[in-house]
């Protein structure tokens, strides 16, 4: 995912970016590295972390829910469920309106 050669992230994002250099969006391209320099930094933050770093001392960590914070999770569970359970009409409206974006443009 980081793009870092020869993984498939690399490839991925190379040619990616080959195509949109050829349709002359170099605007686009200099984002796109931009971000994917940004990501790189994160990605490899946490592998050095893993790999590389003494374990700080252990902690004991106990996580509380207040009453408004199970009830947003069971919202957004709720809705998980919902876009999970009925995504074939989700995504015939997606198709729908990239058909018509593709008309008009």
């Amino acid at each position: 995912m980081a793009g870092i050669p020869p993984l498939a992230g690399f490839f991925s994002k190379y040619y990616i970016m080959a195509a949109a250099l050829s349709k002359g969006l170099f605007i686009l391209v200099v984002v796109a590295l931009a971000v994917s320099l940004i990501s790189a930094y994160y990605y490899l933050r946490i592998i050095k972390t893993f790999w590389f770093e003494e374990p700080a001392a252990e902690k004991q960590v106990t996580a509380t829910l207040t009453p408004l914070r199970r009830r947003l999770l069971s919202v957004i569970e709720a809705l998980l469920w919902t876009f999970a359970i009925s995504a074939t009409p989700l995504l015939s409206a997606v198709d729908t309106a990239t058909f018509a974006l593709t008309q008009c443009g």
